[in-house]
């Protein structure tokens, strides 16, 4: 069974590629004065609200730092196509195209995720390595008079994670070069840590708090990328975002942006941004959105009287200024045959359209105990969903 759904899969994917190749085997070669090496750009864009890769691909300079410092998938996912998303409201799709981040390595990274060292921490730091620079932009841990707990619970670990995005276009030349950068800072909601016994604590952050240290901590990476060759006069465009604690069910958010225009070193103002994630069924969903809690009660209602092996749905609503943009759904059912997965796929595909407006994306997992059987997707103010059932 699960070789045959691999091959599906594989199958599926085989010929979609085929069905794209004409437009993606299309490309423009740039070749750098300075340089022998051939760069790519894609002709082929998925629509105009998708940025088009530079080829070939190269790797983030800090690839793998984003999945080993944030708590979960959902943050991760979230934190690296949202800050995307945002971005298109500086940098267009249609005149950007993307590029992971080069400048920013693991080794800068690891240095200013790092606390900022003070005392005799910071002396013997030094004398271990003479080169050490303290570029640590979480706060200091004083332990002098304290427990451990009470010591980190005074300076918890602010800062998560960072990740840079590069947006390059073409200049008169019709070479590519970059024209924009945008830096994504991952706040803790929750820190993290053991005391001197060696049990789990943790303590919780406000997001008053959050952005407070994340303004700060953003005005100092900005100062540091000034200095950096290549970024004098690059805009630079900031996102904060706040990853939810490790056993949330639901990813963080973003709550502000602000663009730094190319020579300028100082942020001078921010964007707040209101969204949050509610989980259907709930108590919140119930009392806060109750139309919404409706619709999406009526929608389960008619998957139980299709399906009597039906184990229960939820479903995970993105809010952004009160208002719902997209609903994802998890559909687990037990089924016996390919032909029951079909007719279920069908129905449920019906019941998007008869329950959800237009203008709401939607996504629906149909899974069971083997795994994911099909997918229905309805893009935000498409006529038709699409459909895809794992044979």
């Amino acid at each position: 069974m699960e070789m045959k759904k691999a091959l599906g899969i594989c199958l599926g994917v085989f010929f979609l590629l085929v069905g794209c190749n004409h437009n993606i085997v299309e490309r423009e070669a740039e070749t750098g004065e300075d340089s022998e090496e051939q760069v790519f750009v894609q002709n082929y864009q998925m629509d105009n609200m998708s940025y088009r890769l530079v080829l070939p691909f190269k790797q983030s300079e800090a690839r793998g730092m984003v999945a080993a410092t944030l708590n979960n998938r959902l943050d991760m996912n979230r934190f690296e196509l949202g800050m995307m998303n945002l971005s298109k409201s500086h940098f267009s799709p249609n005149k950007y195209y993307f590029q992971e981040g080069q400048y920013l390595n693991k080794e800068i990274i690891r240095s200013w995720l790092a606390r900022k060292l003070e005392g005799s921490a910071l002396t013997a730091a030094k004398k271990e390595d003479s080169t050490f620079q303290n570029l640590g932009l979480n706060p200091s841990i004083d332990t002098k008079g304290k427990d451990l707990e009470t010591a980190n619970e005074d300076s918890p670990i602010y800062l998560a994670s960072i990740l840079e995005q590069n947006y390059l276009e073409k200049n008169n030349k019709d070479e590519l070069q970059l024209s924009g950068i945008s830096i994504g800072l991952a706040m803790n909601s929750v820190h993290y840590f053991e005391q001197e016994q060696g049990y789990p604590r943790e303590t919780t952050i406000s997001e008053a708090e959050i952005l407070k240290q994340g303004k700060s901590i953003a005005q100092e990476i900005v100062s540091r990328m000034r200095t950096m060759e290549g970024l004098e006069n690059v805009p630079i465009f900031i996102c904060i975002f706040k990853q939810e604690a490790a056993s949330s069910i639901q990813p963080g958010v973003f709550l502000a942006t602000s663009l730094v225009n190319k020579g300028e070193s100082s942020i001078k103002s921010w964007s707040q941004i209101d969204e949050n994630y509610v989980t259907f069924p709930s108590e919140e969903a119930s009392t806060t959105y109750r139309e919404d809690s409706n619709t999406f009660n009526n929608f389960k209602s008619n998957v139980e009287d299709y399906f009597p092996n039906y184990t229960g749905m939820i479903g995970t609503g993105h809010y952004t200024e009160g208002i719902l943009r997209e609903m994802t759904i998890t559909v687990p059912v037990q089924f016996y045959s390919q032909t029951e997965i079909t007719g279920f796929t069908q129905y449920v595909t019906s019941l998007v359209l008869k329950y959800y407006p237009k203008n709401l994306q939607v996504n629906i997992e149909i899974s069971s105990a083997a795994g994911a059987e099909a997918v229905i997707t309805k893009n935000r103010d498409a006529d038709e969903p699409n459909i895809y059932i794992y044979q």
